[in-house]
């Protein structure tokens, strides 16, 4: 933690430094969605994204070692998932029944994609599949929603924490 404290120190001070050197030489800056990004990933590396430029800025003549992702289809957390959630209720007498012949129901015509019954108080849930990424999710959400007109109100994409 107190690694983690020191880069994000350090992190902020190199955005002002880099904001008041700017401001010297009138050189456009992006302040508003701020320049410098600090992540702990989940196997405790330090991840600082930051613009080319400002690296040079800070030490210049240097090599950086830059790392490209998406930051649409990789998270720095693998216990997150995508699943497609098609039912929701929360009616005592009926609605743990209706979830399970649902998610029954999906999986013997949507095969391949696994179903899960959860109770969160005070919903009974059921969300289809385990994809790594939101656009499997989407892909399954519309196959479902195509087989099943009736359900297209209630199903969803859903970010989930997943436990392993």
């Amino acid at each position: 933690m107190r690694r983690f404290i020191k880069i994000a120190f350090i992190a902020t001070f190199a955005l002002l430094t880099a904001h008041a050197a700017t401001a010297q030489t009138s050189e456009p800056v992006d302040t508003a969605a701020g320049i410098v990004k600090a992540i702990m990933t989940a196997d405790r590396d330090i991840v600082i994204e930051q613009p080319a430029a400002l690296g040079e800025r800070l030490m210049p003549g240097s090599v950086i070692k830059c790392a490209e992702f998406d930051r649409r289809e990789r998270h720095a957390d693998p216990s997150i998932r995508y699943r497609v959630q098609v039912f929701s209720d929360n009616n005592r007498q009926s609605a743990k029944t209706n979830a399970e012949n649902r998610k029954r129901l999906i999986e013997q015509r949507v095969p391949g994609i696994q179903g899960f019954v959860t109770y969160d108080a005070p919903y009974w849930r059921v969300r289809m599949g385990n994809f790594q990424t939101e656009g499997e999710a989407h892909a399954a959400m519309n196959q479902i929603k195509s087989k099943f007109p009736a359900f297209a109100a209630d199903v969803r994409v859903v970010k989930v924490r997943v436990n392993k």
